[in-house]
């Protein structure tokens, strides 16, 4: 054996052993007493590195061809490991992808703020009883044409108010066959230098075109940046805002405007800052609101006196 060199490592595992020879040719002894599952979940469970005793972990029979395989390179032991590590690599990659291409399709469904209907329609059932996502569904033998209009958009909203708007909903509340389609609109009228005050619509991106006049408009984008981004509009032009960010409009102008927005939801709610803040029932703290805006008590008081 003087003439042989000997490498020689043992995986000890609990139901199995690898022991690896090589000499003038080589030879591969090894002993199975597992079933090649039970392996497959020691490999997978039980990471190996250059400080671990074995030299080789067995995943299955497959891998005795990679022993032949590294058998006449100068150091059979470290091609094997460098090859495990490649392997183990190229696994592990192919594993992220397919996460990532799984989550992705997972969430894609999310990407509308309401669910896909799974029938031609579900008209909205006002006097239903039930607690679903949405509204439950009339039978489909009490449904009418009706349950698809709505008049009476053409008309100005009243804009004698604090604010000098008017916003004119057309949503599943007045169209009851908007239920499950996942859209809706608004009319919005504004006085001159009348306001459609900072607000979010936590369900739906809303489009907003100019059918008169000019509005100012604006979003903030979230936290840190804070971003404001804001343009003139003129009759015609088209903006959005994003879901779920504040936004507002202004007419900042002598005259009235008017404007048309599609919102991606058949319910796209409102949070209208000023109100969610200062008007709320019960009322938040003074102390809670003097320390978020920087203010004295008496300031609060004197806003939260206004809504």
């Amino acid at each position: 054996m003087s003439k042989e060199q000997v490498f020689q490592q043992r995986c000890f595992f609990p139901l199995s052993y690898v022991t690896i020879i090589q000499s003038g040719s080589v030879i591969y002894k090894w002993k199975l007493m597992a079933y090649p599952l039970v392996l497959s979940l020691i490999y997978l469970l039980l990471p190996w590195t250059d400080s671990t005793p074995c030299a080789v972990q067995m995943n299955t029979l497959r891998d005795l061809k990679m022993f032949y395989k590294y058998s006449n390179s100068s150091n059979p032991i470290y091609s094997i490991k460098q090859h495990l590590v490649q392997t183990k690599s190229m696994e592990m990659a192919s594993r992220i992808i397919f996460l990532a291409l799984v989550a992705l399709a997972s969430t894609s469904p999310a990407m509308a703020s309401d669910p896909n209907q799974l029938q031609d329609f579900c008209v909205a059932d006002e006097n239903s009883a039930a607690l679903v996502n949405g509204l439950a569904c009339k039978d489909a033998q009490m449904v009418t044409v009706d349950d698809f209009f709505f008049s009476c958009l053409d008309k100005p909203g009243n804009t004698s108010n604090a604010v000098g708007s008017k916003v004119t909903p057309v949503s599943v509340a007045q169209i009851p066959g908007l239920n499950t389609l996942g859209i809706s609109l608004v009319r919005i009228d504004y006085a001159p230098f009348g306001l459609n005050p900072p607000h979010t619509h936590p369900r739906a991106t809303e489009v907003l075109v100019v059918l008169k006049g000019a509005l100012l408009v604006g979003f903030v984008t979230s936290n840190p940046e804070n971003n404001h981004h804001t343009k003139v509009l003129n009759k015609g032009d088209v903006f959005v805002f994003p879901q779920g960010l504040i936004h507002y409009q202004y007419n900042n102008w002598t005259a009235n405007s008017v404007a048309i927005a599609g919102l991606s939801s058949q319910n796209p709610g409102v949070i209208t800052v000023g109100n969610a803040i200062f008007g709320s029932t019960p009322p938040i703290s003074d102390d809670v609101l003097a320390k978020a805006f920087h203010v004295s008590k008496e300031t609060v008081d004197a806003i939260r006196a206004k809504f």
